[in-house]
């Protein structure tokens, strides 16, 4: 009896604690949905709770909870959960092989490493793709940031895509150390090919940092899915450091939409 109490007076605790998402009709961002997404974003955020999961997939241990979706919607952080949503959606796109006008593929092939656990039998698969990109998050001394390296396997370039400029020096060296691992699980790779499939001269690997558009508030995130869109898009016609802060910003909501969407 005294176990059942206790299961009772934890589930009323839980339900206390559980708050009930705000209304999003008035915000301005809003206006970025068409006339048949808002309707969906608005009921989810007038019914739904913080804790209630939006959106979940099981095979990667990935869970969208609304507090998540709120913090989207609100100019907050932009969890792990969710870039590696918008992976997973990257990859569906590049499987359907469509194609451009002109007969290109509208998306390269790429290999996505994990924003939660970097493994290195995961670049094994890096041949025969054009992009390899791995997602990870500065922590540490109050920082909490998003950054981008990217690996073109045609040009052996890696590139550093940092939309917050006040601690690039931060953000090289965590990507360098990054480039580097990378690198030595290359040659470990290539040292387990027979030997006349192995590289007689490894490539320079030379690194690159554009200049990038600073991001607007905690938008960090949401930079690192635009620059891998577009990547994979073949889309660079500007510069990654033109003003693309608006448009990254109203990404947003519509993330929100594919997210409730896919659930």
């Amino acid at each position: 009896m005294k176990r059942i109490k206790q299961k009772a007076k934890n589930e009323e605790v839980y339900k206390v604690k559980d708050v009930k998402l705000k209304a999003v009709e008035n915000l301005k961002i809003m206006k970025v949905l068409d006339e048949s997404q808002r309707p969906l974003v608005s009921r989810f955020f007038r019914s739904k709770t913080e804790s209630y999961t939006a959106w979940e997939n099981k095979e990667h241990q990935l869970i969208i909870s609304g507090r998540m979706l709120d913090l989207l919607m609100r100019k907050g952080d932009v969890g792990g959960d969710i870039i590696e949503f918008y992976i997973l959606k990257l990859q569906k796109n590049i499987l359907k092989e469509e194609l451009k006008p002109d007969g290109n593929p509208k998306y390269k092939k790429a290999v996505f490493l994990s924003t939660f656990a970097y493994e290195e039998k995961n670049v094994a698969h890096y041949e025969e793709k054009k992009h390899l990109h791995v997602c990870h998050s500065l922590v540490g001394d109050g920082v909490d940031h998003w950054t981008l390296l990217d690996f073109d396997t045609e040009t052996a370039e890696f590139s550093h895509y940092n939309s917050l400029a006040s601690i690039e020096e931060e953000c090289r060296k965590s990507d360098e150390s990054m480039r580097q691992r990378i690198i030595s699980a290359f040659a470990q790779h290539d040292a387990k090919l027979p030997r006349d499939e192995q590289t007689t001269q490894p490539p320079p690997y030379t690194m690159h940092t554009p200049s990038c558009c600073q991001q607007m508030g905690n938008d960090c995130g949401l930079h690192v899915c635009y620059y891998m869109k577009i990547l994979l898009k073949e889309n660079m016609a500007s510069s990654p450091g033109d003003d693309i802060s608006l448009k990254v910003h109203e990404m947003r909501p519509k993330m929100v939409c594919k997210i409730l969407l896919d659930a």
